[in-house]
């Protein structure tokens, strides 16, 4: 029996540990968080694209973010995230002018403007989400799992460029494509964002060639995204073993590939930059071994280059400019429309050319498709923003992501790199490339990052937060109301002394005609024609007409076209319709009397030029034929030069019946239109509303942060007198009784303790205390104020309301806070 009773407790006493083994494996799990919508997004690249949600997952990834963060008691704000909320009111302005025609472009209403904005309006709002989200997960989201994701996302770039070159023709429909209706899926953006695709097939050099894209549609995007994970690629694995940096080596020798191949000369730019940067950065850090890594790693891929088939193409591809010249026009064109048509809020969105650069009534055709130039604005982050969201959208992006590099470009913290590279490729491209969709989450990303750096370094405790910025907008929201209204006033009012132009248009039709007074010469283009139609003799007649100067007039006259036709569209604005009116048919007359002259005139030189030939020729058959009857001889010569004078004098006939019978100068296929357009009010009223809203904002803000005040300062003179205690706010409660009770205990006997019900910190704390202070009699009626950094003046007031109202007298304070307040 005892044998029996002493085998029991070893027994007993494994089950019990087996068990409590089992209990902490299953609070271990129950600890573990989720995994994450962002490393969800990024490492299921590959599923995502396949089923046609790749770009999707990362708007399902926000809004899972927007639900966890509102789950949180107190959201901390990072440095700079204003000036992006603001942006992004910036940029609804641009609902103003979404229908507005901008010069230079082609006129006309497109209800597809709507969804346009409202696809890169969802990546803007992402974005946002994405830096909130990282600035306040930092247990929950470590950075070193984002800087994993990020890099396993450039081993997926890799692998798509990798499949471009072997499979560029793949092109297969995804499944959400399949189970859409087939009238949504054939929809351009709708094919851009669902539709797999493995390359784009360009003529770069001169013949189709295979430019990697996967797993985006456009080249340009797939180079911007390679550009900004590179360097997390390169930090992360570097520090994971032998083995990782062995495979690191592998992967940049395979990723030579698609990137030389691309033909992408800003992606080999921003990789030389970044890399020259990453390189002095790690010497200033004192760090040789990064230093070496980074230079043995720039030797190599030039090596690679250099002594492979690699460099001549990269060779060729800068010898071969292609588009630099197009690409310079657009920029050209888009900046002058914008800063001409709406230079403070923009269009909202893209527009397309009116023509091309090479003629006004260019565009594509069935023998020329590639004749229509791209959209204003998407050849590069910085004309997208200043066409779309005016010179005010630009500054805002630039002060958010310029102030974070500057910020941050001397941090010594080794993790600091990567974020910064990302940085410094969104703005060294900004001329190139359109930083939209995935590309901007990564620079948001990149953002979050580095705000944590900043959050560490200045205690999470005293950050401003969302409360803490909502708070003061309430108590001045009456600026806001106000802002608004004087920016609908100023923008009516402007509208009401300027007023708006009534623009005046007519049609015609030029028929082809020789102009120049040469014979066989081609006619005359029709861009030629537009400058007939504005041509000093037209001008003057308007300015008689209407009595404004010449320069002026050659303002506000202007000649458009129809693409590949030959119709002229005049078109005059001006303050009195009938002024307009009669300027638009003053030009189209004096233009046509003026092609009529300069018709007649050519016509009756080539008249007389061709009859005075044919007379020369008929003499000349006239006195060959005298010769051959006096000599009764006609050799084969002989008959060979009358037949060729026959033919010639033929032909020279037949010229002057054409030169006699084509006598159409023009035709005027439209009557005389006066509109008057209300894109001027919609420019102005956008522009001072938005202008009137950021500056009730801020008004609003100091307002209300005035009217509360700070704990740090003036204080109510009820209280000015108690003792405040500042401690800590320890997450291990631990901490409190061994450091901080005995100073807290010093107090007397209490009744109460009130925090600030606004501050997460201060209640907590605040229920913590509740069993653990003393406790006096309930005739003692006295209470203990808890406020934290975020407390405003206004809820101190409140507390002390609360003690008069329960017959409560204060005997102290304290301020919760971090151990350096």
């Amino acid at each position: 029996m005892a044998s029996g009773v002493t085998s029991s407790v070893p027994a007993t006493q494994a089950e019990r540990s087996g068990n409590g083994q089992d209990e902490q494996v299953h609070r271990r799990r129950q600890r573990r968080p989720p995994v994450d919508p962002l490393v969800v997004a990024f490492v299921g690249a590959p599923v995502w694209w396949l089923l046609g949600l790749f770009q999707a997952m990362f708007f399902v990834a926000a809004a899972i973010m927007v639900f966890r963060l509102a789950r949180m008691r107190d959201v901390v704000l990072p440095r700079l995230l204003t000036v992006w909320l603001i942006f992004l009111l910036w940029v609804l302005a641009g609902l103003f002018t979404l229908q507005v025609d901008a010069p230079g472009a082609v006129a006309g209403e497109s209800a597809g403007r709507y969804l346009t904005f409202s696809y890169r309006y969802a990546w803007l709002v992402a974005g946002a989400i994405f830096f909130l989200y990282i600035a306040n997960t930092p247990r929950s989201l470590p950075s070193e799992t984002i800087r994993r994701a990020l890099s396993w996302f450039f081993v997926v770039l890799v692998g798509g460029g990798l499949l471009g070159l072997l499979l560029p023709m793949a092109d297969f429909p995804s499944l959400l494509e399949a189970l859409l209706p087939r009238r949504i899926a054939q929809i351009p953006l709708a094919q851009e964002i669902i539709h797999p695709s493995t390359a784009q097939v360009q003529s770069v050099l001169g013949q189709p060639q295979p430019r990697p894209s996967a797993p985006f549609a456009y080249t340009n995007e797939w180079g911007l995204t390679v550009a900004l994970t590179l360097p997390f690629f390169v930090h992360t694995w570097w520090r994971m073993g032998t083995r990782r940096r062995v495979a690191m080596v592998v992967v940049l020798a395979l990723a030579a590939l698609p990137i030389v191949d691309s033909l992408n000369r800003g992606l080999w730019l921003c990789l030389i930059i970044v890399a020259v940067f990453l390189a002095l950065r790690s010497a200033y850090l004192g760090d040789p071994r990064t230093f070496l890594v980074f230079v043995g790693l720039g030797a190599a891929a030039l090596l690679i280059v250099l002594a492979s088939p690699l460099g001549d193409t990269v060779q060729e591809r800068f010898a071969t400019p292609h588009s630099d010249e197009g690409r310079a026009e657009l920029s050209l064109h888009t900046v002058r429309s914008a800063l001409e048509g709406s230079p403070v809020i923009g269009f909202g969105t893209t527009r397309d050319v009116a023509g091309n650069f090479n003629s006004i009534a260019g565009g594509a055709s069935a023998v020329c498709p590639g004749c229509e130039p791209p959209p204003m604005g998407t050849h590069g982050q910085a004309w997208l923003l200043i066409f779309t969201t005016g010179i005010g959208g630009l500054l805002l992006y630039l002060t958010l992501v310029g102030g974070y590099l500057l910020r941050h470009v001397r941090s010594r913290a080794p993790e600091s790199g990567p974020p910064l590279a990302a940085l410094l490729t969104a703005l060294v491209t900004m001329p190139i490339y359109n930083s939209t969709g995935v590309s901007l989450l990564i620079v948001f990303t990149s953002l979050g990052l580095l705000a944590r750096l900043d959050l560490a370094e200045t205690q999470r405790q005293d950050a401003p937060t969302m409360v803490g910025l909502l708070r003061p907008l309430r108590r001045g929201s009456w600026l806001v109301v106000a802002g608004i209204a004087i920016g609908v006033c100023a923008g009516l009012l402007v509208q009401g002394v300027l007023g708006a132009p009534a623009v005046a248009r007519q049609s015609v039709l030029v028929p082809t005609a020789n102009l120049t007074g040469e014979a066989d010469v081609q006619e005359l283009t029709l861009d030629s024609e537009a400058e007939l139609a504005t041509s000093h003799r037209v001008l003057q007649s308007v300015s008689d007409v209407t009595g404004r100067p010449l320069p002026e007039v050659e303002e506000r006259l202007t000649v458009g076209a129809a693409p590949n036709t030959r119709v002229l569209t005049l078109s005059y604005d001006d303050s009195d319709p009938a002024v307009a009116s009669s300027a638009v048919g003053t030009a189209v007359t004096e233009y046509l009397e003026l092609r009529a002259d300069l018709s007649n005139t050519t016509q009756d030189s080539l008249e007389q030029r061709r009859t005075a030939r044919y007379d020369s020729l008929s003499g000349a058959y006239t006195d060959l034929q005298s010769t051959l009857r006096s000599t009764n001889f006609v050799s084969t010569t002989t008959a060979d030069a009358l037949a060729d004078l026959r033919n010639e004098m033929a032909t020279t006939d037949g010229g002057l019946e054409e030169l006699t019978e084509s006598r159409e100068l023009g035709t005027r296929v439209s009557d005389i239109s006066v509109t008057r357009s209300n894109d001027v009010l919609l420019i102005r009223l956008g522009s001072a509303v938005v202008l009137g809203t950021v500056g009730g904002l801020i008004l609003a803000f100091l307002w209300g942060r005035y009217r509360a005040g700070s704990p740090r300062g003036r204080v109510p003179s009820e209280i000015a007198g108690l003792r405040t205690v500042r401690v800590p706010h320890e997450a291990d409660q631990g901490r409190w009784d061994q450091l901080y009770m005995r100073r807290l205990r010093s107090f007397p006997s209490l009744e109460v303790v009130l925090p600030d019900p606004t501050s997460p910190t201060a209640v907590e704390v605040a229920n913590y205390l509740e069993t653990r202070l003393p406790r006096g009699r309930r005739s003692a009626r006295r209470a203990l104020l808890l406020i934290s950094a975020q407390t405003s003046l206004h809820e101190i007031t409140r507390l002390l309301s609360t003690c008069r109202a329960m017959r409560l007298r204060p005997v102290g304070i304290v301020h919760v806070g971090s151990p350096s307040t």
